[in-house]
């Protein structure tokens, strides 16, 4: 039996800050870099093995990115901004040709900005990394993929599913 494996293809992605929607970026995003998930480890050596193993102690930080194209100094001016960041993106079933929507809900600040190297004759564009996060929620097509609030932890869901409170303690997100 194999597992259903979905393949989708960009179509267009908004991104918008709660405080500032006039700033919002509606086509001109050529690139959305989601958080990726990593368990934060320690190493473990077993009372006389030879061999050591790596614990999971809690979940690395999470952040995120965008590639825009063309200068964008009116976002680059929101540098430092603590804020509600939403991304929308319209994604293209492979197999089916159905659109599928995806909305990221990040809290956080832009981090980082940053221009393009001018390389001819390529479009300049700018780079926003997205960090310090309080709030990560990912839903697509409607149902939730993960969502964890940093003053919630205990509501922690990864992959639809609730992590159970006993997981959430062993990942001391909790």
């Amino acid at each position: 039996m194999s597992a259903k494996r979905d393949f989708f293809t960009l179509r267009d992605v908004s991104f918008f800050a709660d405080t500032f929607p006039d700033k919002g970026r509606w086509h001109t995003i050529n690139e959305a870099r989601m958080p990726k998930l990593a368990h934060k480890m320690a190493e473990q050596s077993g009372a006389g093995s030879p061999i050591d193993t790596e614990v999971p102690i809690g979940i690395e930080k999470i952040e995120g990115g965008l590639k825009i194209d063309g200068e964008d100094h009116e976002l680059e001016g929101l540098f430092g901004v603590r804020d509600t960041f939403t991304m929308n993106g319209a994604y293209v079933d492979l197999r089916t040709g159905n659109e599928v929507r995806r909305e990221v809900i990040f809290e956080g600040i832009i981090k980082e900005v940053g221009q393009d190297a001018f390389k001819k004759p390529d479009l300049a564009g700018c780079d926003l990394m997205l960090g310090s996060c309080t709030r990560y929620r990912v839903t697509h097509d409607g149902a939730i993929l993960f969502d964890w609030d940093f003053d919630d932890p205990a509501s922690l869901v990864i992959g639809g599913r609730q992590v159970q409170a006993q997981r959430s303690r062993t990942l001391r997100l909790a």
